[in-house]
C-alpha cells in the first residue's frame, strides 16, 4: 500500500512488545477503530493522530492503574488543548466521557470518546481531520463551539476553491454558508447549548452536513 501505511499485524506485533501489559491489552480494540475499513493497513497520518491521545492518557495516569480521575482528566485535557481547561469543562467532560458511571475515565472510554460514527458505514471511526477541526475553532478552549466558529469551520473548508471567484460571487458564498452554518447549529444543538455545540453533539456534523457541504462546494466551483 506505499511506504505511509504499516499493516495492522506488524503495528500490533511491535507494540505488543514496547507497551507495557496495561496498555497493549487495549491495542486490539485500538486497531479497530484505526482500521474500521478492514485494510488491514494503517497510514502514517491516522496513526500519529491517535497515539497524542493514546500518550497523554499514559502520561496523566500516574499510579498506571489505566483509569483517570477527574484531576488526570483536568491535566490530559490540558495536554491535548495546549491551555488549562476551566472547571466546569472538566466536569462536564467527565461526565461525558465515562460511560459506565465508574467516576474514572479508562483508556478506552478516552479513545471512543474522541472517536465519531462514520456517516456512509454507521462504524464508529477516529475521524481525525472532523475532531482538528472542531479544535481549532475552539478559540477559548472551553469545549464549545458556536454559530460563528462553525461559520469560519465552513469557510475554510471552502477556500481553496474560492480562491479567483468575483467579489459579487464571494458575497453570495459567504451568504449561503452562514445560512448553512445556522441550519447545521439548529439542528444539532438539541441539548440545551444555548447555541453553542460541544464535541458529543458536533461529532454528529458528519451526519447531517456531509451532504450540504458537497452541494455548496458543487455550487462554488460552479460560479466565476
Amino acid at each position: 500500500m506505499g511506504e505511509n501505511y504499516a499493516t495492522v499485524i506488524s503495528l500490533n506485533k511491535i507494540l505488543k512488545e514496547v507497551l507495557p501489559d496495561h496498555e497493549s491489552k487495549h491495542l486490539d480494540d485500538l486497531f479497530v477503530l484505526l482500521d474500521s475499513e478492514s485494510k488491514g493497513a494503517v497510514s502514517e497520518e491516522d496513526f500519529d493522530a491517535i497515539m497524542k491521545p493514546w500518550a497523554s492518557f499514559s502520561a496523566t495516569d500516574i499510579n498506571g492503574d489505566g483509569e483517570l480521575d477527574v484531576t488526570e482528566l483536568k491535566c490530559l485535557i490540558w495536554l491535548m488543548v495546549d491551555e488549562e481547561p476551566p472547571e466546569y469543562r472538566v466536569q462536564r467532560d467527565m461526565k461525558a466521557i465515562d460511560a459506565d458511571g465508574s467516576g474514572y475515565v479508562d483508556r478506552m472510554e478516552w479513545i471512543e470518546y474522541l472517536a465519531s460514527p462514520d456517516p456512509e458505514t454507521g462504524k464508529t471511526t477516529f475521524n481525525f481531520k472532523l475532531k482538528r477541526a472542531f479544535d481549532t475553532h475552539d478559540k477559548d478552549k472551553d469545549g464549545f463551539i458556536d454559530v460563528n466558529d462553525l461559520f469560519l469551520l465552513l469557510k475554510d473548508t471552502l477556500c481553496e476553491i474560492t480562491k479567483g471567484k468575483s467579489g459579487s460571487t464571494k458575497r453570495v458564498i459567504e451568504k449561503l454558508t452562514k445560512a448553512l452554518a445556522v441550519d447545521i447549529m439548529n439542528t444539532l444543538d438539541t441539548r440545551e447549548n444555548n447555541g453553542k455545540l460541544d464535541w458529543p453533539a458536533f461529532k454528529k456534523y458528519m451526519w447531517y452536513a456531509k451532504e450540504k457541504e458537497k452541494q455548496l462546494k458543487e455550487f462554488v466551483e460552479q460560479q466565476q
